[in-house]
C-alpha cells in the first residue's frame, strides 16, 4: 500500500511539473506558428470570425476575457520577454499573446492530470511509458497553437472520465462538458465513440448504465452542433474544403508522421495492458471513421494536432481493457451477433440468451395427453 501510495504521489507531481515546464520551453523557446494570429487583436478576431472556426466560440471567448482582464497585467509579468517576436511583427500585443498562452496551459494541465488519471496505473508498470509518449505527441502538435485545441483536448478526456465515474451525477457532469466541449470544438464527437466501446465491452449489468451515458453524450452534442448552426449560419460544414488533391512534400511526412504516432501509442497501450486492447481500438476507429474521413479530405496533413483527439481516446480505451472485457466486446460486434439482433429487435422479439431458452424448454408441457374440454 505505502507504494502504491508513493507511486501515485509521483505521478501527480509529475502530471503537473512536466506539462508546466513544457509549456514554458515550447511558447518562449520556439515560433509557435498559429499564434500569429494573436499578434494584434484584430488579426485575431478576423481569423476566429471566418468559416470553421467562428462555430469554436469558447476558447476564443475566454482568451478575450482573459485579455480583457488580465492583458496589461501579462505585460508587466512577461516584461516584453518574447522580444525577438516583438522585433520581428511591430505593435505585437504582448497581453493578448500571454492571455493565448495562458488559456492553453491552463487546459494543458487538466488535460495533463486527467490523462494520468486515466492511463497511470501502479499494477500496470509500463503505463509511464505510455503517459510519457502520448504527452511527446501532444507537445510536438502545440507548434501550432490554437485558441480552442488543447481547451478541447481537455474537455475531451474530461468526458471520458465522467464516463467511468461511478455516480449518479456523472449524466449530468457528461452533458454539462460535452456542451463546452462541442462550443471548443467538434471533435468532442469522439467521446462518443468512446463511450460506445465502454458500453459494448461492458458486462450485461454495467451495459445498461453505459448505453444511457453514450446516448446522452449524443445528444448533448447533436443538440449543441445544431443549435451552433441554427444561430451562426448552414454556410460552412466541417469540411470547409477538399485537400486531398493538393498534396505536397510536406502533407506526406505529416500524415506518415501521423500514422507512426498512432501505431505507437497503439503498440504501447496493447503492452501496457498486458496484451488486450486491440479490439477496442479496432471498435473505436471504426466508430470513428466519419472524423477519419473528414481529415483526410480536408485536414492539413502536415498538422499532427489532427490526430490527437484520436491518439487520446484511443490510449484510454485501449489500456483500461482486460480480457474479459476484450471477449465479450468481441462476442457482440461479431457480425453474425449483430444482425441477429438487429433482426429479432425488427421483429420486437427480445434477443434470446441460453438461460431463457433453458428456462422455456423446463417450463414448456411435454408428452401432455389431450383431454376434450380442457
Amino acid at each position: 500500500m505505502h507504494t502504491a501510495q508513493r507511486w501515485s504521489r509521483l505521478s501527480a507531481i509529475a502530471a503537473v511539473v512536466l506539462p508546466i515546464w513544457a509549456w514554458h520551453f515550447l511558447h518562449y523557446g520556439f515560433f509557435p506558428v498559429y499564434s500569429k494570429l494573436a499578434y494584434t487583436r484584430s488579426s485575431f478576431d478576423s481569423q476566429l470570425a471566418e468559416g470553421v472556426y467562428r462555430f469554436r466560440i469558447l476558447g476564443a471567448w475566454l482568451v478575450r476575457v482573459v485579455d480583457d482582464h488580465l492583458g496589461d497585467v501579462l505585460v508587466e509579468v512577461l516584461h516584453n520577454r518574447p522580444l525577438w517576436m516583438t522585433a520581428a511583427v511591430p505593435g505585437m500585443d504582448v497581453g493578448l499573446y500571454g492571455s493565448l498562452v495562458l488559456v492553453n496551459l491552463v487546459a494543458y494541465l487538466a488535460m495533463s492530470i486527467l490523462l494520468q488519471r486515466l492511463l497511470w496505473d501502479p499494477d500496470r508498470p509500463l503505463t509511464p511509458a505510455l503517459y510519457l509518449l502520448v504527452q511527446v505527441i501532444v507537445l510536438a502538435s502545440s507548434w501550432v497553437m490554437t485558441p480552442y485545441d488543447m481547451l478541447a483536448y481537455a474537455f475531451l478526456l474530461a468526458a471520458v472520465a465522467c464516463l467511468r465515474w461511478r455516480s449518479g451525477a456523472a449524466p449530468y457532469a457528461l452533458v454539462l462538458i460535452t456542451v463546452l466541449g462541442t462550443l471548443t470544438r467538434e471533435t468532442q464527437a469522439l467521446a462518443i465513440a468512446c463511450a460506445a466501446v465502454f458500453a459494448l465491452r461492458s458486462s450485461r449489468s454495467e451495459a445498461r448504465r453505459g448505453l444511457v451515458l453514450t446516448g446522452v453524450s449524443a445528444l448533448a452534442f447533436a443538440a449543441t452542433y445544431v443549435g451552433l448552426r441554427v444561430v451562426l449560419g448552414w454556410d460552412t460544414s466541417v469540411i470547409n474544403g477538399l485537400t486531398v488533391f493538393d498534396v505536397g512534400l510536406l502533407a506526406i511526412l505529416g500524415l506518415a508522421g501521423a500514422l507512426v504516432a498512432v501505431y505507437m501509442v497503439h503498440c504501447a497501450a496493447v503492452a501496457a495492458a498486458g496484451g488486450s486492447g486491440r479490439t477496442s481500438a479496432t471498435v473505436l476507429y471504426l466508430l470513428a471513421t466519419p472524423y477519419l474521413v473528414a481529415i483526410l479530405l480536408a485536414g492539413a496533413w502536415n498538422e499532427v494536432r489532427l490526430i490527437v483527439p484520436l491518439v487520446l481516446v484511443q490510449a484510454v480505451a485501449t489500456v483500461t481493457a482486460d480480457p474479459t472485457s476484450e471477449s465479450v466486446l468481441r462476442d457482440r460486434v461479431r457480425p453474425r451477433q449483430v444482425l441477429a439482433r438487429v433482426t429479432e429487435l425488427a421483429r420486437g422479439v427480445a434477443p434470446p440468451t441460453r438461460a431463457r431458452h433453458e428456462k422455456n424448454r423446463k417450463a414448456a408441457p411435454e408428452n401432455v395427453p389431450f383431454v376434450p374440454g380442457s
